[in-house]
């Protein structure tokens, strides 16, 4: 009987080890995902629905990372947070939708274009990550 507890009590201790190390494995990504999205870059920011125009909004990626309150005017220049520049480029666009028939002669709705409204062009950093989005056409079957 005592083998039989020895075996049960040491399989949870290899069990919440195994965890432990999972969590220390996924605390160093989120680590260096926050690093990567924290550091700092110059660019230009461009409004595409107003010359001249700014936008004022609040941004939380991390709960690690405080909340960051940007007030941006199109043409100047800025250093923000890679993060914010991501967002900029890949979430500040709207689509337009669009009706078609199918094979079936069936009208089905799309979304025909994504048109961008601000840009963060990049002045000292390369990445293909952040580019405003390109999307022509995205079809729901």
């Amino acid at each position: 009987m005592t083998t039989e507890l020895t075996k049960t009590e040491s399989a949870p201790k290899k069990e919440e080890s195994s965890k432990v190390t999972a969590a220390a494995k996924i605390k160093t990504k989120l680590e260096a995902l926050i690093k990567k999205d924290t550091k700092m870059v110059k660019g230009m920011f461009k409004n595409h629905e107003i010359q001249g125009g700014n936008v004022k909004f609040f941004f939380k990626k991390y709960k690690e990372v405080p909340v960051g309150n940007y007030d941006f005017t199109d043409g100047e220049v800025y250093t923000i947070p890679y993060m914010v520049a991501e967002h900029i480029n890949t979430n500040c666009a709207y689509p337009v939708h669009e009706y078609y028939r199918n094979d079936e002669n069936k009208t089905q709705s799309r979304i025909g274009s994504k048109i961008q409204r601000f840009s963060f062009v990049p002045l000292d950093f390369v990445s293909e990550d952040i580019e405003p989005s390109r999307i022509i056409t995205v079809e729901r079957v």
